[in-house]
């Protein structure tokens, strides 16, 4: 049976019949079309061959997908209507699609029509940003588990920004590919670059009850956050294989990265 997750929440669970899921789409590119006076037809000019490097976030556009539902017997109409009418953007993963998640708003009306009897059906519509996130990764290059220096395979369909965590003292550089970060004054305290946000910063661990130390190097959390000081580039990952050194006095540097797919 076909299904779909919407913020969190099963349609099964809703009592909804999928009766047909959008196709697996590539979004359409963000392009100018120049015209040349004196030559026939036009240029096409791309927005990612303008600059270097590129995200693909400003090359692509969000896009319409569409999936067709009907409610089961029984179902709590006002209830599937509140849930895909929240307003506010969230995730949404389609079964036919089960590993991929994509960052979606319901803004549209739709209709729950009578078809036949007390049938209804409607199409709901999910204005969807262009890339899907799969698998995310965490890699400890220094640690105290085991250390990973083997590159790190970027399997997207474009590149990751990471978040690149650290800890240790005084001035740290870490390279990617050939582009240098580096954490200037590093203290007692964890530092992170969160490269997709273009902010570095430092705060206190938070570790939850229950995880080891060990553990917390692979989801660390922070509270009262302030800017640290950096120099150089955010760097980011390729497709395919990414090289990772670092230099400095550095007691833990873990890399972590969601791979995007069109």
């Amino acid at each position: 049976m076909d299904y779909f997750i919407w913020d969190g929440v099963d349609s099964r669970k809703m009592g909804l019949w999928v009766e047909s899921l959008p196709p697996i789409t590539r979004p359409p590119m963000r392009y100018q079309q120049v015209m040349i006076p004196g030559r026939a037809g036009a240029m096409t000019v791309r927005e990612d061959r303008l600059t270097e490097p590129t995200d693909g976030a400003e090359t692509y556009e969000r896009y319409i997908r569409e999936c067709r539902i009907m409610p089961k017997p029984g179902a709590d109409i006002h209830a599937i209507v509140r849930w895909l009418s929240s307003g506010q953007q969230s995730n949404v993963v389609f079964s036919h699609e089960p590993n991929r998640k994509q960052r979606a708003e319901i803004v549209d009306q739709f209709d729950l029509q009578h078809v036949f009897a007390s049938q209804r059906e409607a199409t709901v519509r999910f204005l969807c940003d262009p890339f899907k996130t799969g698998e995310s990764v965490q890699k400890v290059l220094v640690g105290l588990l085991e250390p990973d220096t083997t590159p790190l395979y970027n399997p997207g369909d474009v590149i990751a920004w990471p978040k690149i965590h650290v800890r240790g003292s005084g001035s740290i550089a870490v390279t990617i590919e050939g582009i240098t970060i580096t954490f200037g004054d590093v203290g007692g305290a964890p530092v992170t670059a969160d490269c997709g946000a273009g902010f570095m910063y430092t705060g206190t661990e938070v570790v939850p009850n229950g995880v080891s130390s060990e553990q917390s190097h692979f989801d660390p959390s922070y509270t009262d956050i302030v800017p640290a000081k950096m120099y150089g580039d955010f760097p980011y990952l390729r497709k395919g294989s990414n090289t990772i050194t670092y230099q400095g006095n550095v007691t833990m540097l873990v890399v972590a990265a969601t791979w995007r797919y069109l």
